[in-house]
């Protein structure tokens, strides 16, 4: 059987397009004829995961690609020689069924993506440029007035890492916080500005771990903690999180955060 033709008569099997004689002659083929099997195999696979796609654009582009696989001899390979090369080729006919997994997930992904982004048009990095800038007034609370010695005591390291945060160091800073992290893991001062080193850094994952955990504690830093996990959230693209976590400062007896995060609750919008 040609190989377009054979294709067409397993479509119109599938779709059950065929009268009692013709599918019972087909159902006899398949018994005897390894290729025929073998295609009918794979075009149900195919098919099945086509149907797990929702779209009805989706489906008509996979099928036009599926086509023009076809067209081109993409399988053809794998039965021209006949029934023994199938069986010599498994390997390569799986190859062939992950390809098109593959460029239907592809396709998919890129489906959802395009749809998702058109969902909103809120320009994140925008609003993260206009509400964020490196912290450096709680920092005075923690500095020790005239300090000048070599850092010894916990204290006086801190200070050190904080003094680097401040003028931009912040590898330095993060390389002192980390140190200092592991001795003090509960030390929130370490946990706050090891976080703010590391959003610094552009490494907004571990910033946010990091302020999650500050944000949930009865601490001085608890608000501080979570408007910047917020602007984390933001640069992350989170912004349903960054939403929800702006929504509690601005119910917050704060006027300082209860202001800002008001304010960047309407560029949300």
């Amino acid at each position: 059987m040609e190989n377009s033709k054979r294709y067409e008569t397993i479509h119109r099997y599938l779709l059950d397009d065929m009268d009692v004689i013709e599918k019972a002659a087909f159902e006899k083929k398949i018994a005897t004829d390894e290729i025929t099997k073998k295609s009918l195999e794979m075009e149900k696979r195919f098919l099945k995961t086509i149907d797990m796609a929702a779209d009805v654009d989706l489906k008509n582009t996979i099928s036009t690609v599926h086509k023009d696989l076809k067209e081109k001899g993409f399988f053809e390979n794998q039965h021209k020689r006949g029934a023994t090369i199938i069986h010599m080729n498994d390997r390569r006919y799986n190859r062939t069924l992950m390809a098109i997994a593959a460029l239907i997930a592809i396709l998919i992904a890129s489906w959802f993506i395009f749809n998702n982004s058109n969902k909103s048009s809120i320009d994140t990095d925008r609003i993260f440029a206009n509400y964020y800038k490196p912290e450096n007034q709680l920092a005075n609370n923690y500095l020790i007035p005239g300090y000048t010695s070599l850092a010894e005591t916990p204290e006086e390291k801190i200070h050190i890492a904080i003094d680097q945060y401040i003028i931009g160091e912040y590898k330095l800073a993060q390389e002192k916080l980390s140190a200092l992290h592991r001795e003090m893991p509960e030390n929130d001062v370490v946990v706050f500005y090891l976080a703010l080193t590391n959003m610094g850094l552009n490494d907004y994952a571990n910033a946010i771990s990091l302020l999650q955990a500050l944000s949930l504690k009865d601490s001085d830093l608890k608000l501080a903690a979570n408007w910047y996990l917020g602007l984390a959230y933001l640069k992350n693209k989170k912004v349903e999180n960054a939403s929800e976590i702006f929504q509690k400062l601005a119910n917050s007896n704060s006027e300082e955060y209860r202001s800002k995060a008001t304010l960047i609750l309407d560029d949300l919008k």
